[in-house]
């Protein structure tokens, strides 16, 4: 089996390709991990039915139940005050 000149060439390029893609994956979570210890996630609370008229009010990075409300406008709008720390 000969190796040719082409097949040299597509492995050079993989290989700069896998160190670009190292060093690009290397930048994204250095930047993420500034960002959380420089700035928290804000609140995103999430409105689950839980039964007829009644809603849940779930913090959406714990999963944990923060509130609940009879009816969804009613549920819609704590979540809002939730989100904007407002209560």
């Amino acid at each position: 089996m000969e190796i040719t000149q082409g097949v040299i060439d597509a492995h050079a390029q993989l290989v700069e390709m896998n160190a670009k893609t190292k060093a690009a994956i290397a930048a994204f979570y250095l930047r993420r991990r500034q960002r959380s210890v420089s700035a928290p996630l804000p609140r995103l609370v999430q409105v689950v039915p839980k039964g007829r008229n009644f809603f849940h009010l779930v913090d959406a990075y714990t999963d944990k139940v923060i509130g609940f409300r009879t009816g969804h406008r009613a549920a819609c709008a704590a979540a809002r005050d939730l989100e904007r720390g407002a209560a």
